[in-house]
């Protein structure tokens, strides 16, 4: 399978550096754009938080604390056990003569 292999020719050197030139000038501006969002975002969510931690400083409630069952490891009535059964079967990987009669 062979490559196509694709080329952009200009009629002069001059335009050729212009697209260039261009071509990267929008590259760059797109690239910025995406930085300041980036960095828009983060601001927002610090002063978020930082405003949450001063309302409910302010206001003196506690913070909400998580249920103690998942604070204090797992809750045995969600554990899931195997069928009564399954330990009681004993798994062979290759068989023995005695088995084959």
């Amino acid at each position: 399978m062979f490559a196509r292999e694709l080329r952009m020719s200009s009629g002069n050197k001059l335009g050729a550096i212009v697209l260039g030139s261009v071509l990267l000038v929008v590259i760059g501006v797109f690239l910025a754009f995406g930085f300041v969002l980036l960095l828009g975002l983060a601001v927002a969510g610090l002063l978020l938080g930082i405003g949450a931690a001063l309302l409910s400083r302010l206001t003196g409630r506690p913070r909400r604390q998580p249920p103690l069952q998942s604070r204090h490891g797992l809750d045995p009535a969600l554990e899931v056990a195997p069928p009564p059964d399954a330990s009681t079967q004993q798994i062979h990987p290759l068989p023995r003569e005695d088995r084959l009669k």
